[in-house]
């Protein structure tokens, strides 16, 4: 009877690890089956500002901006409480952590043709590429 119990219970821990594997969404897709970038708002001032949503991963993951204008990015942050939430720009050195609700704005700087700034969570699990053409 015990071992009966025991491999049912086993049975459904199992099943139970497949079918959330197999069915979890994932935001781990290479870039190029995102579909077309995301273009970018040029200020009066003539500064290019990006917005970023932060929710279980970064939308839009891949954004085409213009070179040589100053760039900023915004990310923004609605009762979110995963990784994403702490942003790495390795090229520029960067860290940011966000609160579960929050709004940061990072600066860029003037990128030339061709450039892509990439970012992701900490844990490598989301991420995001800007390309400058």
């Amino acid at each position: 009877m015990n071992n009966t119990i025991a491999l049912i219970a086993t049975a459904i821990i199992i099943g139970g690890a497949v079918a959330f594997t197999v069915l979890l969404p994932t935001e781990t897709a290479p870039l190029s089956s995102l579909g077309p970038a995301t273009p970018v708002e040029i200020r009066a001032d003539g500064t290019q500002a990006i917005t970023i949503n932060v929710k279980s991963g970064y939308h839009p993951r891949a954004v085409v901006a213009k070179a040589g204008i100053p760039t900023e990015v915004t990310f923004i942050t609605n009762n979110n409480f995963d990784c994403s939430n702490d942003i790495l720009i390795p090229a520029l050195g960067n860290k940011t952590q966000l609160a579960p609700t929050d709004t940061k704005t990072v600066a860029l700087g003037t990128r030339t043709a061709g450039e892509t700034i990439s970012g992701g969570c900490s844990m490598s699990m989301y991420n995001f590429n800007i390309t400058f053409q």
